[in-house]
């Protein structure tokens, strides 16, 4: 049921695209390189076709057991409560820094794809032209101009997915490590076999956090 309303989305989505660009004036494709309009059919439509229902599935499903591993170590020790609830303002804090920035360097990538995709379609067409005149070089230095201009971007991008890692990393330890210390503390009065399925369940929490991020991070942008 999901898929299908995903891809029945997609579907209008589309259709309204192709409608609005077939309803055009010329004056929108005289100041609207084609390499952008064929990025827009292209990439960004199958990234809604293909990605974006398995990223919103699995960002569903992984809130899911975050708050229910959070709820269970919760539950064996109420006084973690107080430090969960400090980490998740600090959580919200850090994701939604990182999600805005994602998004404006998603929009960036898929603006500096487009001169690469128009560049490609120009070369294609007029190769007979250029190898005439021998501007084979310039083309490939321009192409490769354009295509520096996109890796800068996804490069950035990267660089942000390890900047929200590293900070996720340190509150997983700072989790894990309180619940240790509850662990030690409460020696006697909670099983053991409980105290380390706690730990686990903490464990396993903050590595799924930052995959979470990053999912609803991509649908996002």
């Amino acid at each position: 049921l999901f898929t299908k309303f995903m891809l029945q989305a997609s579907t209008n989505l589309h259709d309204s695209v192709f409608r609005t660009v077939l309803r055009s004036p010329m004056s929108f494709f005289e100041s609207t390189p084609t390499g952008r309009i064929l990025n827009r059919f292209s990439k960004d439509l199958d990234d809604i076709d293909t990605q974006l229902p398995v990223f919103a599935s699995a960002a569903l499903q992984n809130i899911f057991f975050v708050l229910l591993g959070a709820g269970f170590v919760a539950s064996i020790f109420p006084l973690l409560l107080t430090a969960i609830a400090v980490l998740f303002v600090i959580f919200l804090f850090i994701s939604r820094l990182f999600n805005r920035t994602v998004r404006e360097l998603k929009r960036l990538e898929s603006i500096s794809r487009s001169p690469v995709v128009s560049h490609l379609g120009s070369s294609v067409q007029g190769l007979a032209t250029i190898h005439a005149f021998k501007k084979n070089k310039e083309y490939q230095r321009f192409f490769h101009d354009v295509l520096d201009q996109t890796t800068v971007c996804l490069e950035a991008y990267q660089a942000a997915g390890r900047w929200l890692g590293f900070r996720l990393d340190v509150m997983t330890l700072t989790l894990v490590a309180l619940t240790a210390l509850m662990v030690v503390l409460t020696r006697g009065d909670i099983p053991s076999a409980l105290g380390a399925l706690a730990l686990t369940n903490i464990a396993q929490v903050g590595s799924m956090l930052q995959f979470t991020v990053r999912m609803v991070a991509e649908i996002e942008a």
